[in-house]
């Protein structure tokens, strides 16, 4: 269930012992909190989702917003197509499949490489026109008011109010605390299973 920002704002200030945003404003914690729910969720992956993307004949590169609309996609995970996962490779490691991989066409696809934060390759190209399914983790939307909702699980919030209090000792120079802070949180970033939003 989606929570408010505003009670978890409540909870980070008291931990921090400024209960009354004194020495970090509310806006500044809100903020804090958006950035840090895309943290959370890049190391997480709490939001993957399964996007069908059309491919085009002789084509083999394709721009993000093929997949979803602008900066919606954080990072991806994996290309289907149908049934098989297609295997990931470095992009500069497809000139190890061949020295010409970018004008190698075949029968079906096999291996998908991610260049930079916007290009997906998928490779060999095809002859005709396909689709492949695209599992990416999803760019949360960014907080603007105290009622926008975080785009975490629940099981998720303890691990993001630590980061932001993390954040705000640090802003703080407490010093002592900041490291009990950065064990647990450190313990808490490990990624989990990976489950598929349909």
């Amino acid at each position: 269930m989606a929570q408010p920002c505003g009670p978890l704002i409540d909870i980070v200030l008291s931990r921090v012992f400024d209960p009354a945003g004194v020495g970090t404003s509310r806006n500044i914690v809100r903020d804090l909190l958006s950035r840090s729910q895309q943290v959370v969720n890049g190391a997480l992956e709490s939001t993957l989702t399964n996007q069908a993307m059309n491919t085009q004949p002789e084509l083999q590169v394709y721009n993000f917003e093929r997949i979803a609309p602008a900066n919606d996609v954080l990072r991806i995970k994996g290309v289907r197509d149908g049934t098989r996962d297609l295997s990931k490779s470095d992009f500069t490691r497809l000139k190890h499949i061949s020295s010409r991989w970018f004008a190698r066409t075949g029968r079906r696809f096999e291996t998908f490489a991610v260049l930079g934060r916007g290009l997906l390759i998928v490779h060999p190209q095809q002859g005709i026109t396909n689709s492949v399914n695209v599992i990416y983790v999803q760019q949360l939307a960014k907080l603007n008011a105290e009622s926008d909702t975080v785009g975490l699980p629940d099981d998720q919030m303890p691990t993001l109010t630590r980061m932001v209090e993390a954040l705000i000792l640090l802003k703080q120079r407490d010093l002592t605390n900041l490291q009990v802070t950065i064990q647990d949180l450190t313990t808490q970033l490990q990624p989990s299973q990976m489950t598929v939003n349909a």
